[in-house]
Parts: C-alpha cells; structure tokens; sequence
C-alpha cells in the first residue's frame, strides 16, 4: 500500500519512468526500517492493534484504514508467532497445516501484500469479544485474537509529522529504484538519491535525544 504523496514526490523527481509496483514495494522496505531503526537518528512510532479471530479461518488484514503497512511482530493470545517463509509453512504435513488447531504456530505473507497474512495451522475456536480494549488501553484481554505490532504508514510522533519525512523517504526509495538491474538502472543517480536520503534524515531530532 503505497503513500499517494510519496509517489508523486517520486513522480515529479524522476528524470525517467520508474516500475510502480517495485518503488510501492521498496517505500514498504524503508517504512520497514524506520520501524525496526535501521535509520539511528530518526524515530518512527509504529502501531499496534487487536484483530478478531473467526474459527477455521486462516487469512486475516491489519487495519490498513488505520495506517498498518508492514507487522513487525504477531501473537496469538500471549504466543509470538513465527514469520515463515512459504517453503517452511509448506514442510507442514499438508493436512495438519490447512486443519484448524488450538495452536497456532506462525504465519506467511507476500512481500508485494504485505498487510494480508494467513496463519498456519488456522485457529480452532472464535476469538472473544474485542469490544473498546486495545493493546494500549486493556479492560479485559480479549482471548484467542491475534495482537499485531506493524509498521505505520503515519508514523507521527509529537513535535514532527509523517510529511517531513515524505521527501528523505521519496530519496530513499529512489535510490534503490535507480540501482536495481533495469532499463534505467543509474549508479550515479542512486548515490546522489542515497546521499540526499540520509542528508534530510539526518535533519530530525528524534524525541528524547537532546537537542
């Protein structure tokens, strides 16, 4: 799920036509980092949420319409899930995967759709009522729902918004564009982007560092 502006930062920058779909993935990929701190000086919020589980159903989204782009960590009641590779889930016994279970093992996404995840093996019984409780504001736990940590595409946090790191991302992105094996694959460009990218993260002073 791409960030309409960031495209068009991408769009009104670029020399030459860029691949849509590989600059959506590669904005999901520096989202990413900034929510596990691959950039040091830059501090990204992430989000966190409950989603209700229905019984013998293995595909699940994050809330999207809240800003969820990428998870960062899943749990089924007080259980971190493994992320699996396709091949790993696939090692399951075909029948035990695809079988509903008390236990839930991990789960498997596709880089390219990265806010739809499917669990392995599919949960066995509903998850209870989730009501007004979030994993920030608990009253009651909601058993047997998923709790998901992801990446946010808004990534406020107090004394900045998500616009000022529209362009250092836009850079970013860019870059990577620019140095991947393609018909306008441009060494150059890249390094100026990469340079540009870090020059304006730089520029941000994350919340409790001192000024």
């Amino acid at each position: 799920m791409s960030n309409a502006a960031i495209t068009t930062i991408i769009t009104q920058l670029s020399t030459t036509a860029t691949d849509g779909t590989v600059t959506n993935s590669f904005q999901d990929d520096v989202i990413f980092e900034l929510s596990r701190g691959v950039y040091p000086d830059v501090l990204a919020q992430v989000g966190s949420a409950f989603i209700a589980v229905t019984a013998g159903t293995a595909r699940y989204s994050l809330p999207t319409a809240s800003g969820a782009r990428t998870p960062l960590a899943l749990f089924y009641d007080t259980k971190q899930l493994l992320l699996l590779r396709k091949d790993e889930a696939w090692a399951y016994d075909e029948a035990w995967r695809n079988a509903p279970h008390n236990q839930v093992v991990g789960y498997t996404f596709d880089p390219e759709d990265r806010p739809n995840f499917a669990l392995v093996p599919p949960p066995r019984r509903d998850g209870a009522t989730i009501g007004g409780n979030t994993p920030t504001v608990v009253t009651a736990w909601p058993d047997a729902n998923i709790t998901a940590v992801y990446a946010n595409t808004d990534l406020t946090f107090p004394g900045t918004t998500y616009d000022d790191l529209k362009l250092p991302i836009a850079l970013e992105v860019m870059a990577r564009e620019f140095g991947r094996d393609s018909d306008h694959e441009d060494k150059m460009m890249t390094e100026v982007c990469h340079n540009l990218a870090e020059f304006f993260f730089l520029m941000f002073t994350p919340v409790g560092r001192p000024t």
